[in-house]
């Protein structure tokens, strides 16, 4: 069973969170959110763990779920790819073309995996037009799933 730690704990993030606890197929370890007091919120209301610390989150995972706001998804995937963990981005993956770009080298270089959110073909890629719909072309090109 693969380990899975959130990063986000907005309004996504507890709805990944919820469907991670309910999965028979992933061990929920907990989540991170920068702003303490949300987190600790989210914890108390609940019941998730709350992990005060981003990479000690990263440490104990096997998968890392990455549902913050879009600027960070690069940092943080990047972040979780260097200490060989696989990814899960929600829409849009990153916030340009040669970030995406990066993360595919990335995923080559450390030997994981990335996965966008099933949501990106039917919404992030079609507001993105023809940068879009490269990016999809060269992500699937390049091993990322997108379902």
């Amino acid at each position: 069973m693969l380990k899975v730690g959130v990063l986000g704990a907005g309004h996504l993030g507890k709805i990944h969170l919820r469907l991670l606890q309910e999965s028979p197929k992933y061990e929920l370890i907990g989540f991170y959110d920068p702003d303490a007091i949300i987190g600790k919120q989210v914890a108390q209301e609940f019941g998730y763990r709350y992990i005060d610390n981003l990479n000690k989150l990263i440490e104990e995972a096997d998968v890392v779920d990455i549902v913050t706001p879009t600027l960070s998804h690069f940092d943080c995937a990047k972040k979780a790819m260097e200490k060989g963990k696989h990814i899960f981005i929600e829409k849009p993956i990153t916030n340009t073309l040669e970030e995406a770009e990066e993360l595919i080298i990335l995923q080559d270089r450390y030997q994981v995996k990335g996965q966008v959110s099933p949501m990106t073909m039917t919404v992030g890629f079609i507001g993105l037009g023809n940068v879009g719909a490269k990016l999809a072309g060269s992500l699937r090109r390049n091993g990322v799933t997108l379902q």
